[in-house]
């Protein structure tokens, strides 16, 4: 204990010197939660609770882009050995942004209204080497069909992708069309990072199957999603979460599902086992076991565990319905002007 003038001097003990001593997640939080109401530590500017899991790896001698409203390519100098920070317009952007090439990619905040003349993806970031960080970005499609965020690498290229904080209102689609997702999995990657997103759509969600190399691990926590009924023909099931297209390609993959925390509202005519497809062994036709429990109910896939889990020891579990505390994402905390809570 610090010393002045032979008395005791008492400095109350900080979250940073605290929380490396603890490992787990959510321990963590309940622990420093109980040490700040006790007094015991000082409180934060923002509770470690409502801060965000993954935090940006780091960028080296970045090329700083001021984004414009229009549309946005690769920025000049870039390549797969560039660093590459963005930095949103103080108002929605309208049109789409497609980069070919970088190493560590950044963008945090900014809101996209989608509405080019062409294109189908409102932000797609692809031949990256090593990290995509896509932070608190709100997106309307307002042009329809369109995705709203597709990210990897490409040939020998495996980044890892972090899609965080995120809101996504307007994605549509039919069977005998196109089909626009959330998070379309179009290039190779390493891991995908995602947590606190939420998404409406009609049609489907969160696209990952291993269609193109997934060499490290999917993680997706706390996302939900409203599924509005589809009138077109043969469209009423398409899903929000999806991780294989064949039983032949869930056989030749191993990574690991990592699913915690999953709530979707089907639609009207609908269940959650509606909305979530995973072509498996046991499930040839996609579709998980319909259960409940004290928290209701919930598809799952009791013969995919451990491969599919929560990542705490435990089966994952689809629910049906919307997050008891609300939307994991709002859309009034994202977009222009974003602020991040920070990480844990």
């Amino acid at each position: 204990m610090p010393m002045l003038g032979g008395s005791t001097i008492r400095i109350k003990p900080t979250e940073a010197i605290i929380a490396p001593a603890f490992n787990d997640g959510d321990s963590k939080e309940q622990i420093l939660t109980a040490l700040e109401n006790a007094g015991v530590i000082r409180p934060p500017a923002v509770p470690y609770r409502n801060r965000l899991l993954f935090s940006p790896p780091a960028l080296s001698n970045p090329i700083t882009v001021n984004l414009p409203t229009g549309f946005q390519g690769d920025p000049a100098g870039s390549s797969t050995s560039t660093d590459i920070l963005f930095i949103a317009p103080g108002v929605p952007r309208i049109s789409g942004f497609n980069l070919t090439k970088g190493r560590n990619v950044r963008q945090i905040g900014g809101r996209v209204d989608y509405n080019p003349g062409s294109g189908s993806r409102a932000m797609q970031w692809a031949g990256i080497s090593e990290s995509v960080f896509i932070e608190g970005i709100a997106i309307n499609l307002i042009r329809r069909p369109s995705d709203a965020f597709s990210a990897g690498g490409g040939g020998s290229l495996r980044p890892d992708v972090y899609l965080q904080n995120c809101w996504c209102n307007g994605l549509r689609g039919e069977n005998a069309g196109l089909h626009p997702d959330f998070f379309q999995l179009s290039y190779p990657l390493r891991n995908l990072f995602s947590y606190k997103t939420t998404f409406t759509t009609n049609y489907q969600g969160f696209f990952v199957p291993p269609q193109s190399e997934i060499t490290g691990d999917i993680h997706i926590i706390k996302s939900n999603a409203y599924c509005l009924d589809n009138t077109a023909e043969n469209s009423g099931y398409g899903s929000a979460y999806w991780f294989s297209d064949t039983v032949d390609q869930w056989n030749n993959t191993s990574h690991k599902i990592i699913c915690r925390d999953i709530y979707v509202a089907p639609g009207t005519d609908r269940t959650v086992r509606d909305r979530i497809s995973i072509y498996a062994p046991g499930y040839e036709d996609g579709r998980g076991v319909l259960s409940a429990d004290d928290g209701g109910s919930f598809v799952w896939y009791p013969d995919l565990y451990p491969r599919l889990s929560d990542g705490r020891g435990n089966p994952a579990k689809f629910r049906e319905g919307t997050p008891p505390g609300g939307d994991y994402c709002m859309e009034t905390d994202v977009g222009v002007g974003y602020n991040s809570p920070g990480y844990r």
